[in-house]
């Protein structure tokens, strides 16, 4: 069953795919991998299978792959997917969706779930099948890491019109419906404007992505649900990552839930 969710998810992601990778170019993809193998060390993996679920084009995917993880990765948006294929061939890239996961995947001892993905699910309910879905996807002792928006996060750029991308040929404007005051729990839309030059030409694309803020509260609550216990909610600010989450000042929440062993 394809869920609202999904369906705007995926329309969002298939608009934006083309000029994704470049949007993206001044992440550190290699610091934040990095970051991602501290937490993931911390918690004690048994070992390298990693699943990365709503993978995208793959960069973070294969930037862990170079730190000796044996990937695979699932997205909803075909056009990632082959993105993804053609970055990185070889690699068990396919298409999937976070409330319904390819069948016969396996089990993992890391599965990451990254760049505000499960802010998509705008049902509390599609959050807590996502949350079991992945919790499903863990070998005993296995690790579950992913990362949501917070309120800072949606008070500042959320609630502005910024523009994200700025290159000769190509430019992204991002228009952000929330507001100042923006309430835990509340959705909003982001809306991309992207602008392609094409000769004498330019191409205008728009595409609107609808998430929902998550309090961490309610997403402890349903890790637990899930059999898994809670190891530690990291604050991410410009590259680095903060012991403890302040909502008020980081621009993401990094959770890091545990299967147990037994």
């Amino acid at each position: 069953m394809t869920t609202r969710s999904a369906e705007a998810a995926l329309a969002a992601y298939e608009s934006l795919a083309p000029v994704y990778d470049t949007m993206k170019a001044g992440n550190n993809t290699g610091n934040w991998a990095k970051l991602l193998d501290g937490v993931i060390r911390e918690a004690g993996p048994p070992g390298v299978r990693l699943m990365d679920a709503a993978c995208g084009t793959g960069k973070t995917t294969l930037a862990l792959r170079d730190l000796g993880y044996k990937v695979a990765g699932f997205d909803l948006s075909p056009s990632m997917i082959a993105a993804a294929l053609s970055r990185g061939p070889g690699v068990a890239f396919q298409v999937g969706d976070l409330l319904d996961p390819p069948p016969g995947l396996g089990r993992f001892d890391v599965v990451t779930c990254l760049d505000d993905a499960l802010n998509y699910l705008l049902d509390p309910a599609d959050l807590d099948r996502a949350l079991t879905g992945l919790a499903g996807l863990l070998a005993p002792g296995g690790v579950l890491v992913f990362d949501l928006n917070t309120l800072h996060a949606y008070r500042g750029v959320g609630a502005t019109t910024t523009v994200i991308m700025d290159t000769d040929t190509e430019y992204v404007v991002l228009t952000g419906t929330a507001r100042p005051d923006h309430a835990p729990g509340e959705r909003l839309t982001l809306d991309f404007a992207t602008f392609s030059h094409d000769g004498d030409h330019w191409r205008r694309a728009d595409s609107s992505h609808h998430q929902r803020h998550h309090p961490a509260a309610d997403v402890r609550a349903l890790l637990e649900k899930a059999g898994l216990t809670v190891a530690r909610v990291y604050g991410f600010v410009d590259g680095s990552l903060f012991d403890e989450l302040d909502e008020h000042a980081a621009d993401k929440a990094l959770f890091v839930a545990v299967r147990a062993a037994g």
